[in-house]
């Protein structure tokens, strides 16, 4: 019964993820690509496998991730670091600058904040890296779901959303 549920969240999340492969983000005023690599990492982090538990309440996340990809115009954080990166080449590594920047809204009605995370290496192309949920109101700590809303959030589900940006409340359609 779990797989399937599993398989049913990870179809819906994969749906939505191909159904638009570039989104418009009025930050970077260029498009976000969502590729393969993004959504893989919705499932696998730098440390393994992620747990069914938490790749279900990402790919549940996923809509509301692309709707801040949307809409938001101010990241929450910027990072950047110089690291090796694998080449074409199977022994040979290159030194690459690769920038994450994460941006978050507050969606009122579920009482969540959404995180994320754009990444892009070298001279590459903007990219969907993540996203998490948090239910602590402040965007810190372990990303999670709130059981009592967590119909309210999945792809497709909702028809309307409530978000607060910089404290001012505002609808929009899910």
């Amino acid at each position: 019964m779990y797989d399937r549920y599993y398989q049913s969240k990870k179809d819906a999340a994969h749906l939505i993820y191909t159904e638009r492969p570039l989104i418009y983000s009025p930050f970077f005023k260029e498009a976000v690509l969502l590729g393969s690599e993004g959504f893989r990492h919705l499932s696998v982090s730098t440390h393994g496998d992620r747990s069914r538990e938490e790749q279900v309440e990402r790919f549940m996340a996923l809509h509301l991730g692309i709707h801040i990809l949307e809409t938001v115009t101010v990241p929450q954080n910027y990072r950047r670091r110089l690291t090796a990166v694998p080449t074409s080449s199977p022994r040979s590594k290159e030194r690459k600058l690769i920038q994450w920047w994460s941006f978050r809204k507050y969606f009122t009605k579920q009482g969540i904040r959404v995180g994320v995370v754009v990444r892009k290496v070298g001279k590459g192309q903007l990219h969907f890296w993540s996203v998490m949920v948090y239910t602590n109101g402040i965007g810190q700590g372990t990303p999670k779901f709130p059981r009592r809303n967590f119909h309210e959030i999945r792809p497709g589900g909702a028809s309307h959303i409530t978000v607060t940006t910089a404290g001012n409340a505002a609808s929009v359609p899910g």
